[in-house]
């Protein structure tokens, strides 16, 4: 997993004031994250090395989801290694980096999450972002880099397809001559959810909706 994003509270300050209470999965969300966590004290599970997680945070509020999250990144800080299954993507896309795809009980793919975008984006792609409008500009940049994809997909962003890594030097030289300061470069990835629906070919909402289906059964 790759700890990014939040400042996670403190241990003793979660076990003392818990987490928002508001509704039941919220209230079976505090029992079992205080199980996980303890007191902080030596005996408590979080001095574990493997740690198996089965959707923690469905099903409750967003702001105990949060706060489970910023947990979970706090005890793979500390070392432990945690095994999560999630029907949330972003979460699995924010939290871990070595993804796993499950399709009918079975493993189909799993992987680094960076070799899976890898995997899935055949193209490098790059935009640049301008303060000035840039959209008659399109034909002059396709004729001076005849190997690279020209898209406007507003008047002043320029998205630059190759299926070579791009070198950006004469890029910026090009605009430089034409006085036209690019203020943002971003290199574009696929999100996971589009890696998974590339390597599964199962769109991720009907696999919620089916699982909903059957937890109403």
């Amino acid at each position: 997993m790759t700890a990014v994003g939040y400042t996670a509270p403190s241990l003793s300050e979660i076990h003392d004031t818990g987490i928002n209470t508001n509704c039941f999965g919220s209230q079976f969300a505090v029992r079992n994250i205080l199980v996980i966590f303890g007191n902080g004290s030596n005996d408590s599970i979080t001095q574990c090395r493997i740690l198996f997680l089965d959707e923690p945070t469905t099903g409750i509020d967003v702001a105990s989801a949060r706060q489970i999250r910023q947990l979970i990144q706090t005890l793979n800080q500390k070392g432990t290694t945690i095994f999560l299954t999630t029907h949330y993507i972003e979460e699995a896309e924010r939290l871990c980096n070595r993804i796993a795809f499950i399709v009918g009980g079975r493993i189909v793919r799993i992987g680094l999450l960076d070799e899976l975008m890898r995997e899935v984006q055949q193209e490098n792609v790059v935009q640049l972002a301008f303060a000035d409008g840039v959209s008659d500009l399109k034909s002059s940049l396709q004729e001076n880099f005849p190997d690279v994809v020209v898209e406007v997909p507003e008047n002043q962003a320029i998205r630059l397809r190759s299926s070579r890594p791009l070198n950006l030097t004469p890029l910026m030289r090009f605009f430089e001559e034409r006085n036209l300061p690019v203020y943002e470069a971003r290199i574009m990835r696929p999100s996971l959810e589009e890696v998974f629906v590339k390597i599964t070919g199962i769109e991720l909402q009907k696999m919620k909706q089916e699982k909903e289906g059957k937890g109403k059964q």
